[in-house]
């Protein structure tokens, strides 16, 4: 394993990496809001009935705005009026991007529009209703480290937007119909695996297991033409009983994506802690 000189440096690396790719990902240059593939913000949920109603409310295409690049909904043409005349208001916090996640990790993760929470009149999303109970438990702490870590972002995404005008830095646009992946994992104890498969696509999609051993990794992605989203769960252990879950957007540059990721670990039906290291290179098979 690498030192921890060169895994500070090689996690600095991939962020850079990964905040280039998801501006490319969302089709949405250096976006500073989370915008799906769809160009709507928050997934459709009308972000001002959370204020007024208390809850998560799906919007309609009747009552649509576009502001910051992204497409919003709301539920009424009242909550879109009062959007329209005060957005930052109402918009949520970090982009619309899991308020832990960035606080705790410097993440940029998706949110579910049925995790939030408003604290001191400012929206905030979680990733899941997990992430949503520690925020609330935790959320005066967690607000000035995600303040913290949002002023970096937005400073390194304007970096990152000049370099790209000042290189023209190539980016694939492709949708691929067959993928190869390798995958290693190594844990503090010295278990480890590594694994390798092509992966046919179907409709930009796929879904595949990878198994060996006394562990398995389940892998989801999804490409687009600014890039590709991807999820998954690595399961370890005897009875695959410990499991740490991961979610990244990314881009190809010239057919190929590689990164390197530290995971702590828990158990399902044992406890478990420590840290995994994870390598994962992604090519595209003509």
């Amino acid at each position: 394993m690498v030192s921890r000189i060169e895994k500070f440096l090689e996690l600095r690396l991939t962020a850079l990496v990964l905040l280039i790719a998801l501006a490319a990902a969302l089709n949405v240059a250096f976006a500073k809001i989370n915008v799906g593939s769809d160009g709507l913000a928050v997934h459709g949920y009308d972000v001002v009935a959370y204020f007024l109603e208390g809850r998560a409310t799906q919007g309609t295409t009747e009552h649509e705005h576009s502001w910051q690049g992204a497409n919003w909904r709301f539920s009424s043409e009242t909550n879109k009026n009062l959007f329209i005349a005060e957005p930052e208001r109402y918009a949520p916090q970090y982009g619309g991007f899991c308020a832990v996640c960035l606080a705790l990790d410097g993440e940029l993760t998706d949110a579910n529009p049925k995790a939030w929470t408003i604290v001191d009149g400012k929206l905030y999303l979680n990733y899941s209703m997990h992430q949503r109970t520690q925020w609330r438990i935790k959320s005066n702490i967690y607000v000035k480290y995600g303040d913290d870590e949002w002023i970096k972002v937005i400073a390194q995404l304007e970096g990152l937007k000049s370099e790209q005008e000042r290189t023209g830095q190539h980016v694939d646009k492709i949708v691929p119909e067959k993928v190869a992946i390798e995958f290693f994992w190594e844990d503090p104890i010295g278990n480890n695996e590594s694994y390798s498969k092509t992966i046919g696509l179907r409709d930009g999609k796929f879904d595949t297991s990878l198994t060996k051993g006394n562990s398995r990794v389940l892998i989801r992605g999804e490409f687009g033409k600014g890039g590709f989203s991807m999820s998954g769960s690595i399961y370890t252990g005897f009875f695959h009983n410990f499991a740490r879950y991961f979610r990244f957007n990314g881009r190809l540059t010239d057919g190929q994506f590689s990164t390197n990721f530290e995971t702590g670990y828990g158990g399902h039906l044992a406890g478990g802690s420590g840290e995994v290291d994870v390598r994962l290179i992604l090519k595209v098979v003509e």
